[in-house]
């Protein structure tokens, strides 16, 4: 079986819509070395078409190869640092051998028609993507700067002091005699013939 010139020729054009696409991470405040986040980063490049994934290069990339035109959604997941999402547009151009290429800052919920801050490209389709910062799963509890563990607890005992006069200087009964306070309080409301009775 002979495939002519003419055909080969015409997959030319089929081939030239994809692109490589790279996404670095920058030396930044929030990241001072990239080489040490953890193996298992990655990137993914999501579009309605399907979804690559992409492992951390020693360099600290993620190359997506392959791409087709369109949208597509770009995270990266780590452990350890948080990613700005990364909207990618990947557009035909007839005019040239590869496809016109733009990459946004997005947002979770953010619609899609309204682009973020563009990002600038460095070189032929490479990018750097923004780090948000490291991920905190646990937070310091903030201390109270108002008082010592010695005052907290004398204000406490002061409090409770005040709570036991309140409670035997203003019963139910203002009229009670000073032996009545130690009786039970149902027999403080019983007459004295009958509360004499029951002892």
């Amino acid at each position: 079986m002979q495939i002519s010139l003419a055909a080969l020729i015409g997959l030319l054009p089929l081939a030239a819509q994809s692109a490589t696409v790279t996404f670095r991470i920058p030396v930044s405040h929030a990241l001072t070395n990239p080489h040490t986040l953890p193996p298992s980063t990655h990137a993914t490049l999501s579009s309605p078409g399907g979804r690559q994934s992409a492992p951390i290069s020693a360099a600290g990339e993620f190359v997506f190869r392959n791409v087709s035109a369109g949208s597509h959604l770009v995270d990266v997941h780590c452990a350890t640092h948080a990613f700005a999402p990364i909207r990618l547009d990947v557009v035909e151009d007839d005019d040239k051998a590869a496809p016109t290429l733009g990459a946004w800052v997005t947002f979770r919920g953010n619609d899609w028609d309204n682009k973020g801050e563009a990002l600038p490209a460095h070189g032929s389709g490479v990018f750097d993507v923004r780090v948000l910062g490291a991920k905190g799963y646990f937070m310091e509890r903030s201390k109270c700067k108002c008082c010592s563990r010695r005052e907290a607890f004398e204000r406490s005992c002061q409090l409770f002091s005040f709570a036991n006069i309140a409670v035997f200087s203003f019963g139910d009964d203002h009229h009670e005699e000073p032996h009545d306070l130690a009786r039970p309080r149902h027999h403080g409301n019983l007459p004295r013939d009958a509360v004499s009775s029951r002892q």
